[in-house]
C-alpha cells in the first residue's frame, strides 16, 4: 500500500445499512459519535459543511444521508482521505462530499476557500489505552499552534 494507507480495513454499516464506511481495523474507528453529530447539524437542503478533521467520512456522509447538503472534509492523513473519497463514490455522495487533503493550521491551496453554513468536527474522545493504536506510519505528524479564523 502506498505511504500514509491504513494497513487493514473493514466494512462498517451505520444508519441502519443506509450507510456503509470502510474504515481502518486499527486506530480510531468511527461508532456512534460521528453518527450523532450529523443529526445535530440543522443544515439546510443546498447548505455547504466544513467537516474539518473528516477522517473516513462518516460525520459527513451520515449527514448527506439525511440532507442534501454539500460537505467539504480537511484531512490531514492522505490514507484516511483516500477512504473518505472512496466512501463518498461507494454511497453515491462523490459529487458533493470533496476530501482536501491537509491541515487547517496551513490550509492547503487547493482548499475551496468560501463560505460554510455550518462547521463539524470529531475529535477522538479515548482514554489512552482503551483503543488499539493505529500503526506508527499512520499516525499524524501535524503540530498544532493558535490560528486565528478570519471573519468577516
Amino acid at each position: 500500500m502506498p505511504a500514509g494507507d491504513p494497513c487493514s480495513t473493514s466494512e462498517d454499516h451505520f444508519l441502519d445499512g443506509r450507510l456503509v464506511i470502510r474504515q481502518p481495523v486499527d486506530g480510531y474507528r468511527a461508532g456512534s459519535d460521528p453518527v450523532f453529530l450529523a443529526a445535530a447539524v440543522p443544515a439546510r437542503a443546498g447548505q455547504c459543511v466544513l467537516d474539518l478533521g473528516c477522517g473516513v467520512g462518516t460525520a459527513g456522509l451520515s449527514l448527506l444521508v439525511r440532507v442534501p447538503v454539500s460537505v467539504v472534509g480537511l484531512e490531514l492523513q492522505p490514507g484516511l482521505a483516500r477512504l473518505a473519497r472512496a466512501n463518498a463514490e461507494a454511497n453515491g455522495f462523490g459529487e458533493r462530499f470533496q476530501v482536501v487533503e491537509g491541515c487547517l493550521t496551513e490550509p492547503p491551496e487547493a482548499a475551496p476557500y468560501h463560505h460554510f453554513d455550518h462547521v463539524i468536527t470529531n475529535p477522538p474522545w479515548y482514554e489512552p489505552g482503551t483503543i488499539r493504536p493505529p500503526p506508527p506510519r499512520a499516525r499524524p505528524s501535524a503540530t498544532w499552534r493558535r490560528w486565528n479564523w478570519p471573519c468577516g
